[in-house]
């Protein structure tokens, strides 16, 4: 039986000096380096199949962080859409999408409402009144509750101290209309039974509340009594410059580096067996759906569901190995507006 050239190298090895001297023919030294190449060969190509299996197990690790970052911040506030908020006309949600990237704002009342006690024209800069102790169609409108005696109304009082000196923005709807916009709110103005200024104390209430803005001019009619004033939390998620931001109350924070896009599609449905609309647009004055949906049929509380899109940008760093696919740079999640369930 012929001998293998690896058995006969092993005997080579046991013979005299003398036959060592001859050394190796040509077809052992080409059978033996064709061997250890090919052992070679095996050996690298699994060392960077396994290099390639951990850095991508690595990158993915670090996408995916990024991206579960960014759902756990942005996810509690689209769930609480409309928290503290007493009807269904407050503009909650506003949504805007432009090439494959949404940007959302929530907003959550911050105060308890406070009432209209006197008609505001379309066209003017009315003040906004938010107590007349003249008009008894209303008891929020003739009421001071001043707990604290300092002769502020208390609801008021609580405006002043969150606006903190500043001017912020409010939100006003009359509710028999479903009409309302968004106005610049700077200060209070308190009147006397006379008419005149005066600066509430204890034992010194004021007949008359007002709510100075920046000489707003109103774009619609308020009737007292139906129409309610907000303050509000406010977030607003986009990404810039790759970079997925927060601007909450005007004060902006950078959230997650790298990312690509954020694709929002809000769910409308009017009733559990109704059609579904997927809407990318959200305003105050339109809603851009698919199939069509009307505006004056739309409201907050038909919100089903908001379907959250995140897309990471790949690593730019990381040489030939372990190229990320779409699916792996990309998390989805659907997030329930929980508020609307009390409408």
């Amino acid at each position: 039986m012929k001998k293998s050239t690896l058995y006969r190298l092993i005997l080579h090895n046991c013979k005299d000096k003398s036959s060592l001297e001859k050394g190796f023919s040509l077809i052992e030294a080409i059978s033996t380096l064709l061997m250890g190449s090919i052992i070679l060969g095996v050996a690298l190509s699994g060392f960077f199949q396994i290099k390639e299996f951990f850095g991508k197990d690595k990158l993915t690790t670090d996408v995916n962080q990024r991206l579960r970052t960014a759902f756990q911040t942005i996810g509690p506030d689209l769930q609480q859409m409309g928290e503290n908020v007493s009807n269904i006309e407050f503009p909650a949600v506003a949504l805007s999408t432009n090439n494959g990237t949404s940007e959302i704002t929530i907003r959550r009342g911050g105060l308890e409402p406070l009432t209209l006690c006197a008609d505001i024209s379309a066209n003017s800069t009315d003040s906004v009144t938010v107590l007349d102790k003249n008009f008894t169609a209303s008891p929020a409108c003739i009421s001071v509750n001043d707990d604290d005696g300092d002769g502020w109304p208390d609801t008021v009082k609580e405006w002043q101290n969150f606006r903190n000196g500043n001017t912020i923005r409010a939100y006003i709807v009359d509710t028999s209309t479903n009409k309302g916009e968004f106005f610049e709110y700077k200060g209070e103005e308190t009147l006397d039974s006379g008419g005149a200024t005066m600066t509430p104390s204890g034992g010194t209430e004021p007949y008359v509340v007002n709510l100075t803005t920046n000489t707003h001019t109103w774009a619609n009619d308020y009737s007292a009594s139906t129409t309610a004033i907000y303050l509000f939390d406010e977030s607003t998620y986009k990404v810039t410059n790759n970079t997925l931001q927060l601007i909450r109350n005007g004060e902006v924070f950078d959230l997650v580096e790298d990312i690509e896009k954020l694709d929002i599609t809000a769910i409308i449905q009017e009733n559990p067996t109704a059609t579904e609309y997927e809407c990318k647009t959200i305003n105050l004055t339109e809603v851009d759906c698919d199939p069509t949906f009307s505006i004056d049929d739309y409201t907050w509380n038909l919100i089903k569901s908001l379907d959250v899109e995140v897309t990471a940008l790949p690593p730019q760093d990381k040489g030939n190995f372990a190229k990320l696919t779409e699916d792996d740079l990309t998390l989805s999640q659907q997030f329930l507006p929980r508020n609307r369930l009390n409408f």
